[in-house]
């Protein structure tokens, strides 16, 4: 026979209260031998997993995801992600944290989809609509750039961007993205428009990197300039050559 805690008890009253209405109040559990018999039942029956809403799914997996209060395990914490997500298909947070675990799986596909969906989803978080959207656009732009589509990266982090001008994360993945392209002249702008609007040490990295390219460039220029310089003085000499060869037949 199962036995039931108080605690437990308590824990399954506030459920039935949920379930069935007021009337199932904490102290009935003390003073109706029947109360106790339908706990027992419901807590070995569909209804209380049922009972489960979408965000304690959420909340769940969300501890093991991060490992606060459970050992963290990324595969339990998708689990209970997808349970949360059967509940209700446009959790914003479920959507989000499942994209974040399957780009770090390199399942980027998957990872597309569900980032798409937040974008989508974030749209109804009321106040905090843009600062949710822009993270979702930009795990996607992230996403897109590790699909090598490139173009629909710089798209997705712009928008991002635009949404909520001081998201870091934002400013941080574009910049990336232009220097990885060699495109230093936007990268250096699209820094000083970062540091005004959204300051970070983390751009710490992008300032040395941009300094050696400029240091390259400005080497490259110089190493041109003395092909240039050479490639006249070899045509000279040579003409002058000529010259001296025509004169000596003539």
């Amino acid at each position: 026979m199962m036995r039931l805690t108080c605690t437990t008890m308590l824990r399954c009253a506030r459920i039935l209260r949920a379930v069935f209405g007021p009337e199932f109040a904490p102290r009935s559990l003390f003073s109706m031998k029947s109360t106790v018999i339908q706990i027992a039942f419901l807590l070995c029956s569909p209804l209380y997993l049922a009972a489960q809403s979408a965000e304690e799914y959420f909340e769940k997996g969300r501890t093991y995801h991060t490992g606060e209060g459970e050992e963290q395990d990324i595969g339990k914490a998708l689990q209970y992600y997808k349970e949360a997500l059967k509940r209700n298909g446009e959790l914003y947070a479920a959507l989000y944290n499942s994209g974040l675990i399957y780009h770090g799986r390199t399942e980027y596909a998957t990872a597309q989809t569900l980032f798409i969906k937040a974008a989508k989803a974030a749209v109804k978080m009321g106040e905090d609509a843009d600062r949710y959207g822009a993270m979702a656009r930009n795990g996607l732009g992230s996403t897109y750039q590790k699909l090598e589509k490139k173009t629909q990266a710089e798209k997705q982090f712009s928008i991002a961007k635009r949404m909520y001008p001081t998201f870091v994360e934002a400013h941080y993945t574009h910049i990336n993205l232009l220097i990885l392209q060699e495109r230093s002249g936007e990268a250096r702008k699209a820094l000083a428009v970062a540091e005004k609007l959204a300051p970070s040490a983390r751009y710490g990295k992008f300032k040395s990197r941009l300094r050696t390219e400029e240091k390259r460039q400005a080497q490259d220029g110089i190493d041109g300039v003395g092909g240039i310089i050479v490639f006249v003085v070899l045509v000279l000499l040579y003409s002058l050559f000529l010259r001296r060869r025509a004169q000596q037949k003539t």
